[in-house]
């Protein structure tokens, strides 16, 4: 008769290492809000999913080439293990960062910057 033998792995031998692995996946993940960016019309609009935020703890700060946003969550969200968003976002085109205007409503905070050098939009194709 042949003898089979299985190793069977301790649930505990790896669990630090799951535990990093699996919560820096999600953590991570929730730290990065989802994120939309579209140039049209002349403008850079930038729209990202901050659902639980205080408005008023909305913080922007622009380059011409990059968004920092920063965002506290209200007291009643605990689903997230932090109280603070923070989002560093490079931006696709050269913005005028002075000029930028923001929106926050149902949780979506849009930015929209004008664009240094708006692109020439052809519209008569031979």
């Amino acid at each position: 008769m042949k003898k089979i033998m299985y190793k069977i792995e301790d649930p505990h031998e790896n669990h630090s290492q799951f535990k990093k692995e699996f919560f820096h996946h999600a953590m991570s993940s929730m730290r990065r809000p989802k994120l939309y960016m579209e140039s049209r019309d002349g403008n850079l609009f930038v729209q990202t999913l901050l659902p639980g935020i205080i408005k008023d703890t909305i913080k922007i700060r622009a380059k011409p080439m990059k968004l920092e946003i920063t965002a506290t969550f209200k007291d009643e969200v605990k689903l997230f293990p932090h109280k603070e968003a923070h989002k560093v976002i490079e931006l696709s085109e050269e913005v005028i960062p002075d000029e930028a205007k923001a929106e926050y409503s149902d949780g979506i905070l849009t930015v929209t910057f004008p664009l240094v050098n708006p692109g020439h939009e052809v519209t008569d194709i031979n």
